[in-house]
């Protein structure tokens, strides 16, 4: 069964946005929850925050992924900073629509009262971009499910997201809520949550039924499920078509590397890691 270790709840307000020091934000935080947002790709080292952070916004902007970069430095409580990334982002774009211009105007309105969080609400469904609106559905929704069931938004994300916001029972059920419908829906994303187990494999199925992809299947479970799950009748079958497959079309080099790369993986057996091994 899942078990979230008990967390601390702490109140934090908005570091650099002065007006809105009325507004005050639970979050939650355990060492299990800094771990699980490490895999989720949030490394920002908590004794060197602010520098960790503005590395990584960075980096999101050199690669135009303004508003991104703008949901993030919002999930953690830097208003100013998104304004300014989503500025940043209207001068070094072709932002014809001026949507980035007229967003950071928006965002800089947050604090003013409920007419603005009325507005939010109201303009939901005219914002094109998920970024965007997860970043107003953040600042207007104390409930979190316009960011948390926001399929636009990358699963790490949400992941990182609900690791801060959701107190340990919620994040329990929200867990458990994603890696049923990654297995469901064969999400190959979902394999951050199940990592290299049996729930793992079950996703990689849906993920063929679905895909027909069986090369992928393959790799993945060649390549990152431990040796005593490989011998899995279903491992075992993709494997062996992919095997099959190279053998029709004379790739006998291609074929000799991909079973030395299967073989290898037989020699050491790791623990496989996923977020919901919390202890």
């Amino acid at each position: 069964e899942l078990t979230i270790a008990q967390s601390i709840m702490e109140i934090r307000s908005f570091y650099d946005f002065p007006s809105t020091s009325h507004v005050n934000m639970r979050i939650f935080k355990s060492e299990e929850r800094d771990f699980a947002q490490e895999l989720c790709g949030w490394h920002f080292h908590k004794s060197e925050m602010n520098a960790s952070l503005q590395g990584f916004i960075e980096d999101l902007c050199k690669k135009k992924r303004f508003t991104r970069a703008a949901m993030i430095a919002v999930f953690h409580l830097r208003i100013r900073l998104a304004c300014d990334i989503l500025g940043r982002g209207a001068n070094e774009t072709d932002d014809e629509k001026s949507s980035f211009r007229i967003a950071a105007i928006a965002l800089a309105g947050f604090g003013t009262g409920s007419i603005w969080k009325a507005q939010c609400t109201s303009a939901q469904k005219q914002i094109d971009d998920s970024h965007l609106r997860a970043i107003f559905n953040f600042l207007s929704d104390e409930s979190y499910s316009g960011v948390l069931y926001e399929e636009g938004i990358s699963l790490s994300d949400r992941m990182g997201f609900a690791c801060t916001y959701l107190n340990d029972r919620q994040l329990s059920e929200y867990v458990k809520y994603l890696i049923q419908t990654s297995t469901t829906n064969g999400n190959l994303h979902g394999l951050l949550l199940t990592g290299a187990t049996i729930d793992g494999i079950q996703l990689l199925q849906a993920f063929v039924d679905r895909t027909d992809d069986v090369q992928t299947a393959a790799l993945i479970g060649a390549k990152i499920m431990p040796p005593d799950l490989q011998s899995d009748n279903r491992i075992q079958t993709w494997i062996a078509i992919i095997r099959n497959l190279m053998n029709t079309w004379e790739l006998y080099e291609k074929r000799a590397a991909f079973d030395i790369s299967v073989a290898s993986t037989k020699i050491t057996q790791k623990t496989p890691k996923s977020i919901f091994l919390l202890c």
